[in-house]
């Protein structure tokens, strides 16, 4: 689009630092303004501040499960894209994820 620019906010939640480095060096070339969390107390502060439109949560956190933060995420805002994702991978935590 000419004259005009796509901008994307973005909060990437991860208690591994280096995961969300990824990220970033990943989205850098790119217009997009992400916010770190590396706690569920962090991801749920960020998300009431910033209303992210997409965010990237690791599934498992220190204190709370990444499926709480989905469902608490989408019933605010149910717009909100979430891409799960995980190093610690099941086919119950697959199956848990869809509903």
């Amino acid at each position: 689009m000419t004259g005009s620019a796509f901008h994307l906010s973005l909060l990437a939640v991860d208690d591994d630092p280096l995961s969300i480095d990824l990220v970033v060096d990943a989205l850098k070339s790119l217009d997009v303004n992400i916010h770190r969390a590396g706690t569920a107390a962090q991801a749920r502060e960020l998300f009431a501040r910033f209303k992210p439109q997409a965010v990237l949560l690791d599934l498992k956190l220190p204190d709370a499960s990444g499926l709480e933060l989905l469902e608490e995420f989408t019933q605010q805002v149910p717009a909100t894209d979430v891409i799960l994702l995980t190093g610690h991978y099941t086919p119950e935590s697959a199956v848990e994820a869809i509903r």
